[in-house]
């Protein structure tokens, strides 16, 4: 069975919305669904209005996309400290 793509997690996001489902609900069905991060952000984006920047600080930070918060911040400590 292929993958959803964009379009369809933007439709799953929206409806989401639409329905007054919690944010965190929302990302974790998106996450189910296999959207990556970025397509979890652009959805609140794009479908809730959201700035970019609470956005990706509301997946970051969400209990939807933990596990994966831990190896984000574990690479950007890396590369700073590799530029500096």
């Amino acid at each position: 069975m292929p993958s959803p793509n964009r379009s369809e997690f933007y439709r799953i996001g929206t409806q989401c919305i639409r329905d007054g489902v919690l944010t965190e609900t929302t990302l974790a069905q998106l996450r189910e669904e296999g959207a990556s991060k970025i397509d979890c952000i652009r959805v609140l984006h794009d479908a809730a209005g959201m700035s970019l920047a609470d956005a990706k600080r509301t997946v970051h930070f969400s209990a939807a996309w933990a596990d994966a918060k831990e190896q984000d911040e574990k690479f950007w400590d890396e590369l700073e400290s590799g530029l500096s």
